[in-house]
């Protein structure tokens, strides 16, 4: 049926199907139904017979109903819209109506809601409260009351449908009333769980009719092998492909009730992670594993603070019900409450408050309670304050249809005066206060860590520099981000540099012009086992160290591989800062002699502070070698002078303004994307192409020996990505400015826009 809705708008071939047997709802856990298929897709005799077929309006993605998903999609027109707004106004009445004996609250708010949908901004139809508590209880009315419709609204408000502390979960109350249709859509599209039981110990899954309890097995396994065959394609270390494909096969073995395999910690962490209910409690019931087992050894963190800390709140309810402590401590005190709190997964911190007594404060090794830490994030929220986000109140989600609209509003509203303070006011000083004291701190035990496992490998023995924004100058809102090299040096006998012309990149733009191979005569550099052992090398460390400083903890995801190295999650609780999530990167690059073939650029062959003699390099996940530039990067980033430093700030700060970080809340996040079948980042350049831009155009400067005045600033902003489009003003490949012959280009998607649409005078 979903591929004859794509094709076209043929009713007679879709109601040939339903007559045949074809249901109507999403089978085995799809990502998609028919309903939302014809919505997207602007079929409005389709949806009509959908409709009328009975099809089911509670489909929800990224937090919007089928009604809101029409208004951000901008190929739906007015027929959709009409037939989708009249399908909700008219089971809305219905429902009220139903409702009418059970609570007058509820009456209330659904007449707000159809006012709302009567109007000419349907899309803005919502439940005016937010205690997910109290939503809960109104959930669990409208279900016995068989209310799908309200029951969405209240989920999108906030409300649990898998569980109630003192009343029976919504879920519940559903199959109590023998509600199967409305509790299989809790499942599928609520985010519902048949594995939690309500105060009484009553199991969902012990509630229902085989036939049902067979069907909601079947889904939730397909929808979770959909989500697992997604993540490995998503892969491009090997080592966390393996993984993947362990837990796949898992799985597969545990839902046939076949013999499987002995399951692990890293199993039940990776599920965790991402959510996985269904096989969260295969895990738990076959495969012998403790909930409060400690998965991560590098921040002593289970299954629930991991759960917490990614705000997997149907995750973490499903842990506690199976005897997980909420208030269990990982090896820096904080409990998963904590964890919950400081990432701002404000949702799973209401729902474990209610497992605990609200008496019972305990405060972690920093010294800070949950309650604390749940305000210490939004503190931390507002030193990510940005020009543009006033735009936030005056969009819709009529904006949101069109990749570049977006841009394009928030680009209007960013005044050129407001940019320039901004952008001074935004730099972080290290030279003073509290961030002087977390950079010193981060690289004091970094170079403590580092220290140990080269002494332990002596492969990884070599000196610790810190690179990138915190030591250049250009650290922007917070002093939570460290990147370092670890400088090696191997005896010349263990290997050769051969660079060899790339027959790809001849023929082909995006491709280097240039390889980089390395032969070895010590298996230590095959493959990517150099970067590989890196990891482990650090992780043996890290299972049994524990940083010096009380206000600095690892938190989950704790030591991960990035594409050159690792990546270290850290976290920070001060008093000038009283939170930060601070991230480290290590990357072990080799330093070799400068080859020949590999330009030197003017930059680099004019500093006196930078040895052209050497360069670095580093190895990938893909087991190929690349050049590695940031330490002489920073170096000349570092002594811009003035006038170069406000170009670079104010640069840095406009591309800033057009994006999130990936800590932020969901409702912040949700301000800079645009919509196409679900939420995209709106498209704008990354910050490499801007600074190699601007490293193109500081080359000029200084060849020309001229001056850039202060007034004048927004003509050489302009020109940073003016240099990242063509002639014709499209986005072209920027290269790296340094070892671009070795590096494949990337494309400066969204400078276009941001110079046509920008107030530069």
């Amino acid at each position: 049926m979903l591929s004859t809705i794509v094709v076209g708008d043929d009713v007679r071939k879709v109601s040939l199907l339903i007559s045949n047997g074809c249901t109507v709802q999403p089978v085995k856990g799809s990502a998609q139904s028919a309903l939302q298929m014809a919505v997207i897709n602007d079929r409005p005799r389709i949806l009509n017979l959908l409709l009328a077929a009975g099809a089911d309006l509670t489909f929800c993605i990224n937090g919007r109903n089928l009604l809101q998903q029409a208004w951000c999609s901008f190929n739906v027109t007015s027929g959709v819209l009409c037939s989708l707004t009249k399908a909700f106004v008219s089971r809305l009445r219905a429902e009220k109506n139903r409702m009418i004996a059970s609570s007058n609250e509820i009456c209330a708010e659904i007449d707000s809601i159809l006012q709302i949908l009567e109007g000419d901004k349907s899309w803005a139809a919502s439940w005016t409260t937010d205690d997910p508590v109290h939503l809960t209880t109104l959930m669990a009315m409208a279900a016995q009351a068989n209310c799908p419709i309200t029951a969405t609204f209240l989920h999108q408000a906030g409300a649990w449908c898998y569980f109630s502390r003192s009343h029976s979960s919504p879920l519940h109350a559903a199959l109590r009333a023998q509600h199967w249709n409305l509790a299989e859509s809790f499942v599928r599209d609520l985010e519902g769980c048949i594995y939690i039981p309500d105060g009484k110990g009553h199991f969902p899954v012990d509630m229902m009719p085989t036939e049902y309890k067979n069907k909601l097995k079947e889904m939730m396994y397909h929808r979770e092998l959909q989500k697992l065959e997604s993540l490995l394609k998503s892969q491009k270390d090997p080592s966390r492909k393996d993984e993947v494909e362990t837990v796949l096969r898992l799985q597969q073995q545990m839902f046939l009730k076949s013999d499987h395999e002995r399951p692990n910690c890293k199993t039940l962490l990776l599920v965790v992670r991402h959510g996985l209910l269904h096989l969260t409690h295969l895990l738990l019931k076959n495969g012998e594993l403790s909930v409060n087992a400690v998965l991560d050894n590098t921040s002593g963190s289970t299954a629930l603070h991991e759960a917490a800390s990614h705000g997997k709140s149907a995750c973490a309810a499903l842990l506690i019900s199976n005897k997980a402590d909420p208030l269990h401590p990982d090896k820096y005190g904080q409990t998963s409450l904590h964890l919950a709190a400081m990432f701002g997964h404000a949702d799973t911190f209401c729902l474990m408050t209610q497992f605990i007594d609200k008496n019972i404060e305990i405060p972690c090794r920093a010294e800070t309670t949950a309650s604390q830490a749940k305000d210490n994030f939004r503190v931390y929220v507002k030193y990510y304050s940005k020009c543009g986000d006033a735009a936030r109140d005056t969009l819709t989600m009529i904006d949101q249809q069109e990749e570049k609209q977006i841009l394009k509003r928030i680009l209007r509203i960013i005044n050129r005066n407001d940019l320039l303070l901004a952008a001074k006011e935004a730099n972080i000083n290290f030279d003073r206060g509290e961030a002087k004291q977390v950079k010193e701190i981060v690289v004091r035990e970094m170079r403590e860590i580092m220290k140990s496992v080269g002494t332990q490998n002596p492969v990884y023995k070599g000196s610790l520099h810190l690179v990138g924004s915190s030591q250049d100058g250009s650290k922007l809102y917070a002093p939570d981000e460290y990147d370092f090299n670890l400088e090696i040096s191997l005896p010349e006998s263990d290997l050769t540099i051969v660079v060899k012309t790339n027959e790809c990149g001849e023929n082909n733009a995006t491709e280097p012009q240039l390889n980089l191979i390395v032969e070895s005569y010590t298996n230590v550099l095959e493959g990517n086992r150099f970067m590989t052992n890196f990891y482990d090398a650090i992780k043996d460390h890290l299972d049994s160290h524990k940083l010096q400083d009380k206000r600095l903890s690892i938190v989950p995801p704790g030591l991960i591989t990035t594409k050159v190295g690792v990546g270290l999650a850290m976290a920070w609780q001060g008093e000038e800062y009283p939170l930060l999530l601070v991230g480290v990167d290590v990357v072990p690059v080799l330093n070799v002699p400068w080859n020949d073939k590999i330009t030197k650029p003017f930059l680099a062959h004019k500093h006196l502070d930078i040895d052209t003699s050497n360069m670095h390099i580093s190895n990938v996940t893909d087991g190929s070698w690349r050049c590695s530039f940031a330490k002489i990067e920073t170096i000349v980033l570092k002594t811009l002078q003035s006038d170069e430093r406000l170009v670079y700030l104010a640069s840095k700060t406009l591309l800033s303004c057009l994006k999130t970080e990936p800590w932020m809340p969901q409702e912040l996040k949700a301000f800079r994307t645009w919509w196409c079948t679900r939420q995209w980042q709106i498209p704008v350049p990354k910050v490499f192409c801007l600074k190699n831009s601007f490293l193109e155009l500081l080359e000029r400067k200084r060849n020309e020996k001229c001056h850039w005045p202060e007034k004048d600033v927004m003509i050489y902003i302009q020109e940073v990505f003016n240099n990242m489009c063509s002639k014709t003003q499209k986005p072209k490949l920027t290269h790296a400015y340094f070892g671009g012959q070795c590096e494949a280009p990337t494309k400066s998607i969204g400078a276009d826009t941001i110079i046509n649409c920008f107030q530069w005078e």
